[in-house]
């Protein structure tokens, strides 16, 4: 499992980014519109790290086309009773049910996450290949399409305030 000790540094380092970069697979992470997207694969699994400038959820989404239907969807939030993420897959716009509740399998392994003042953060480990119909396998290398989004809420059902699709090379 990923060492989440190192999260500490990276959530104070995080804080202090808000202006906006090219993603590139070099350093592997990338600032747009205040969010902090950074991710790294260890053996068949990959942890990603988020941060938003605002309290309220934050979310990664993952598709081979620069599509918001039929993307894997990872979401968290920290609520009065501490950090909580959902994953889900977009059938439509509006139409996000939870993986589990299609009869597929979660992704994330294990996730940590943070609110204060400066903003929501998460860290969170997920398997790199599911074979359930709505997840997409994960390599090294690959090209796809990531849907970085955060709302001012911490309920998954309200509308994003920053929504970007971006082409990376994990």
């Amino acid at each position: 499992m990923k060492n989440f000790a190192f999260g500490v540094v990276w959530l104070l380092t995080a804080l202090g980014c808000l202006s906006v970069s090219a993603p590139t697979a070099a350093d592997n992470q990338f600032v747009i519109e205040g969010m902090h997207v950074e991710w790294a694969f260890e053996g068949d699994l990959l942890t990603f790290k988020l941060h938003s400038p605002y309290q309220g959820w934050v979310s990664l989404g993952f598709n081979q086309h620069n599509d918001w239907v039929n993307s894997h969807l990872v979401m968290g939030a920290v609520d009065a009773n501490g950090p909580i993420m959902e994953e889900f897959y977009v059938l439509g716009y509006g139409n996000f049910p939870e993986i589990a509740a299609l009869g597929g399998q979660k992704a994330v392994e294990e996730y940590v996450g943070l609110e204060d003042m400066q903003g929501t953060s998460f860290e969170f480990t997920l398997r790199t290949a599911v074979d359930d119909g709505f997840h997409y396998n994960l390599q090294e290398g690959q090209t796809v399409w990531l849907i970085c989004a955060y709302s001012m809420e911490d309920d998954f059902g309200h509308h994003s305030i920053m929504r970007r699709h971006l082409q990376i090379t994990l």
